[in-house]
């Protein structure tokens, strides 16, 4: 918190990957606001918390009932060391144990959730050095309360599994500082893009989304659209983006659909695409 509190009077973005208040609390924000700095994050997730936050929406969408989840993490840093100690380890474990009831609702789902024991070990092995090892015993519950588990060892580093997003916060601090209008229009898309993605929406709609766009941003445009797993609306005339990203198309002209199909055949028709202004 002292750091945070540091680093915005400097006018220094901040972003917190640890599982504590820092920044989240009202004064820090409304300093923030005030000098004008960004500040993100609350917990990477990059080891126990992470497998909890993919397997614990696995068990809401089907519907399994959860009986206990024994979570036991070997760690030989600096982190293992801290952690080691009973307070400091006292926020790491509300929070890899809050992470579950928020995503599982018991109170939605008491038959399900209501009653799940909930266990959280840290022990500090120096061997182990960097790397970090968490072992999951989860018991569910399937069809008429069949009892079934699950079990998982996973060996990690966190530097590798952090790297990344602490690029991409690096870089949306950085434009988050920014004036708008010294943004370039990859930029602003970018912004607009990841503001749109953070809501989590199963529907993306786009307008002309390559426009202005230079040839590399052109490229890495096509190549995040090729990853997204939302339904995607997209209106273009950028021919080869809908070849390179999306496998049906609809010609519209004057209001009307002249033509719905696979958008290789589409494009393959020369005639169409004369009559309708697309060559």
């Amino acid at each position: 918190m002292l750091y945070a509190y540091a680093a915005i009077l400097e006018g220094v973005p901040f972003a917190n990957g640890a599982p504590n208040l820092t920044v989240d609390i009202p004064v820090l924000r409304d300093l923030a606001i005030e000098k004008r700095v960004p500040i993100s994050g609350k917990d990477f997730k990059t080891g126990q918390t992470l497998i909890k936050t993919v397997i614990g929406p696995m068990l809401r969408a089907r519907m399994l009932g959860l009986s206990g989840w024994y979570s036991t993490n070997i760690l030989g840093n600096r982190d293992g060391e801290v952690l080691d100690d009973p307070d400091n380890f006292k926020t790491k474990e509300e929070s890899k144990l809050g992470v579950l009831e928020h995503i599982l609702d018991p109170e939605t789902f008491p038959e399900l959730y209501g009653d799940v024991y909930h266990k959280v070990r840290i022990n500090y092995y120096p061997p182990r050095g960097d790397n970090k090892e968490g072992w999951d015993n989860i018991d569910i519950k399937g069809w008429l309360g069949y009892p079934m588990q699950i079990k998982i060892n996973f060996l990690c580093r966190d530097s590798i599994l952090a790297a990344p997003i602490v690029l991409d916060l690096a870089i949306f601090l950085d434009l988050a500082q920014r004036a708008p209008m010294r943004l370039s229009i990859g930029q602003r898309k970018r912004v607009a893009l990841a503001t749109v993605l953070a809501m989590n929406p199963s529907i993306l709609v786009f307008d002309e989304p390559s426009a202005g766009l230079d040839p590399r941003g052109r490229r890495e445009l096509i190549e995040l659209l090729q990853s997204l797993t939302q339904t995607l609306i997209v209106s273009t005339h950028d021919l080869e983006l809908a070849r390179a990203a999306f496998p049906r198309s609809i010609v519209v002209d004057r209001g009307a659909i002249v033509a719905d199909g696979s958008t290789s055949e589409i494009l393959a028709n020369r005639e169409l695409l004369l009559t309708h202004g697309l060559a």
